[in-house]
């Protein structure tokens, strides 16, 4: 029968050490295991015999209310009149014949592999070559796979891929319909029969007959086997170990090679294939993972918790209420329940113990963070915004009170605090390695936080007293006043000044902006707002309602179109904006108007070597000849993958190859790609399943 120890506690009063140790813990008998405390079967059990995991419904998303629409917006909004699908693609065209002179390798299609490798396409098919030039390998494939943490490429020809070397050559013997590489030198192949695992060498470690092969956490071993339907096993890679589970699992956390943890719920051992806690429903939480402690409470008593290890052994004998954190100091933070009116409510109060299992710090704080000051310091919490230190043997440097700041100096050796009593302000510095308090005669500034740079020197945004400032490492402000907030533009180089004034009796938004060095450029009513384009290039909205390009010499060009936001790169040196209308044009880094902006959408495929545009409900490809992809034939043309796209006219659809080949007529009623096939389906719902060249599979 358990015993329970109970010391009265006074608040505020040093407790002796003795007490201390034992406040409010329910201490057990001098059992060894988790098991013999929960009547644990200590053999675990199978993981057939554990219950079925429901996955958690998802919320449904809430519908935003639409904001009121502005003045601006209400112009924006406003009908224009566009050009003709012909004449916005003859633009288009022009537009590539003027680029393919000036740049050597516009719309070539390339890919950045690793170490100066370059994938290039070269008349539909893709080569390698060295970034000076060099070619590698000719044009040959289809289409690539090549990720910059990988040996080798994986490379279609034929329907067919393999892994291939830089220079060329074929890992494995024979081909497969999709190839996926792994960090432990493995592959996961397909084949018409299925997926299977083979080594480096192109040995079989799993037969390629599996329905499915995933990987189960990035950076684990771990793959997740689907043999038969709702039916797996895991395999590890490193030692081909299998664990076979009825189920598939959600929210998994491993530690080791050994052991994960399922929904918080249940303990796997991977090496002995089982749960090792069987039984009612458990919280298991993972505290280190480096030496396996772990936190366990069944779902009956949620408020016992164990501190144990994977083996099961208890490593305190008591049970706490709640088990926050472990820190490398080899303490836990754990809680008690303090009944201060049971037939109201409770609440847990924070300590902290040693792996002894002894109390070093008294458990009587509301919440102590897990950050350690110095390696010594925990920041206590004992209600709202009272704050304070304690360390590891339970001294306070510092009492804890009502703070209006409480943080580290930028030299970290010192922790500043500020309180209020009446309208006066005091403060203290704390030397959190000698322990010394100074008190402060002068507040001057906290909250720093870098905000930008100016040459060689960090800029800093602070409080002061009087509200925000903007500060230098020197603690020197660089503002007349201080203001309401400070914001930094994007560009890095300037900052908003945001402050209020009263402007014919009503309270207005004034925006200054300044430079690093805290000299006015310009102010205005309204907001101002910075996109950047590229290094050193951007656009400004300014509050006082201009709209410039401000290039790197510093330079102001006037924008000529109503753009309001960037998208993305348009090549080198061309970027894709929107403009007011949200339509999409193209403007050079001299802020010259390369395409005006009447496009739906516009983007540029350097991997593909391919423009592509949304323009009156069509969607099209144009290459660097400036021709259409399948000359224009279809209504729409969506890239899936590996250089593969998705055709459509007449309501119907079918796949086409980069190069211009069809692989399957638009005559589906749905074609799409799938992890390496092919799949079409008519209007019947009969399905077709085909390698990547349009091969039927049996």
């Amino acid at each position: 029968m358990r015993k329970f120890i109970l010391f009265t506690f006074l608040w505020g009063l040093q407790l002796p050490l003795l007490a201390v140790f034992l406040l409010l813990a329910k201490e057990l008998p001098a059992q060894a295991t988790i098991f013999e405390v929960l009547g644990l079967d200590p053999n675990g059990c199978s993981l057939a015999e554990e219950q079925n995991l429901v996955q958690e419904e998802e919320w449904p998303y809430e519908e935003v209310p639409e904001e009121w629409i502005n003045e601006e917006q209400v112009a924006a909004m406003a009908p224009k009149t566009y050009p003709s699908t012909s004449e916005a693609i003859a633009l288009l065209k022009a537009y590539v014949g003027t680029q393919t002179g000036k740049a050597k390798d516009f719309l070539e299609g390339h890919l950045e592999w690793r170490d100066d490798l370059v994938l290039f396409l070269g008349n539909g098919k893709w080569g390698l070559r060295k970034s000076s030039g060099k070619q590698l390998i000719k044009p040959r494939f289809d289409a690539i796979i090549a990720g910059p943490e990988n040996k080798g490429f994986v490379g279609y020809e034929g329907g067919q891929c393999n892994y291939y070397s830089e220079n060329g050559k074929a890992y494995l013997p024979k081909g497969y319909l999709h190839i996926q590489p792994l960090q432990q030198d493995a592959f996961i192949v397909m084949t018409p029969k299925g997926y299977g695992l083979l080594d480096v060498k192109g040995q079989e470690l799993i037969p390629p007959v599996q329905l499915g092969i995933t990987p189960l956490q990035k950076g684990t071993p771990f793959l997740k086997v689907r043999y038969e339907d709702e039916k797996y096993y895991w395999f590890n890679v490193r030692n081909g170990q299998k664990t076979y589970f009825q189920n598939s699992y959600y929210g998994l956390n491993f530690f080791g090679d050994r052991y994960v943890i399922v929904d918080e719920q249940y303990l796997i051992d991977l090496q002995e294939g089982k749960s090792v806690f069987c039984g009612d429903k458990l919280k298991v939480k993972l505290l280190d993972a480096e030496r396996g402690y772990l936190s366990v409470s069944s779902e009956s008593d949620p408020l016992l918790n164990y501190i144990i290890n994977p083996a099961g052994q208890l490593i305190s004998k008591m049970a706490f209420a709640d088990v926050a954190a472990y820190l490398p100091t080899g303490h836990f933070v754990v809680g008690y329940v303090e009944d201060y009116d049971p037939d109201i409510t409770q609440r847990i109060l924070s300590g902290v113990i040693n792996e002894a299992g002894e109390w070093t710090v008294p458990a009587r704080y509301n919440l102590l963070e897990q950050k350690l000051y110095a390696g010594k310091y925990l920041q206590l919490t004992q209600s709202y915004q009272e704050f304070g230190l304690v360390s590891l043997t339970g001294e306070e440097p510092i009492p804890h009170r009502r703070y209006i700041y409480f943080g580290l100096e930028p030299d970290g050796e010192h922790l500043k605090v500020l309180w209020q009593e009446g309208q006066v302000k005091y403060g203290e510095l704390l030397n959190i390695n000698s322990g010394e308090v100074t008190p402060l005669d002068a507040l001057g500034y906290w909250k720093r936080s870098p905000i930008g740079n100016c040459g060689a020197d960090t800029v800093y945004r602070a409080l002061n007293i009087a509200g925000h400032m903007l500060i230098n490492a020197k603690d020197e402000p660089l503002l007349n006043e201080p203001a309401g907030f400070i914001l930094k533009n994007v560009g890095g180089k300037t900052f908003t000044i945001k402050r209020k004034a009263i402007v014919d009796g009503k309270t207005v938004n004034i925006d200054e902006v300044v430079d690093c060095e805290g000299h006015l450029l310009y102010k205005g009513t309204g907001q101002h707002q910075e996109i950047v384009l590229d290094d050193n290039f951007l656009y400004l909205r300014k509050a006082n309602g201009e709209r410039v390009f401000q290039l790197p010499d510093g330079r102001e060009i006037p924008a000529t179109e109503n753009w309001s936001l960037h998208s993305w790169s348009f090549g080198e040196g061309q970027y894709v904006m929107f403009n007011d209308h949200d339509r999409k044009g193209v403007i050079s880094d001299k802020a010259e108007v390369v395409i005006p902006p009447i496009f739906d959408n516009l983007f540029f495929h350097p991997d593909l070597g391919l423009i592509a545009f949304e323009y009156e409900n069509q969607k099209q490809y144009l290459d660097a000849n400036g021709e259409l992809l399948f000359g224009g034939e279809y209504q729409r043309v969506e890239y899936a993958a590996l250089g593969l796209f998705r055709i459509y006219k007449n309501g119907r659809w079918g796949i086409g190859r980069r190069d211009g080949t069809i692989i399957l007529p638009a005559v589906y009623e749905n074609a799409y790609l799938e992890r390496g096939v092919i799949i079409a389906s008519d209007t019947q719902g009969e399905y077709t399943v085909c390698d990547l060249a349009g091969k039927v599979l049996e």
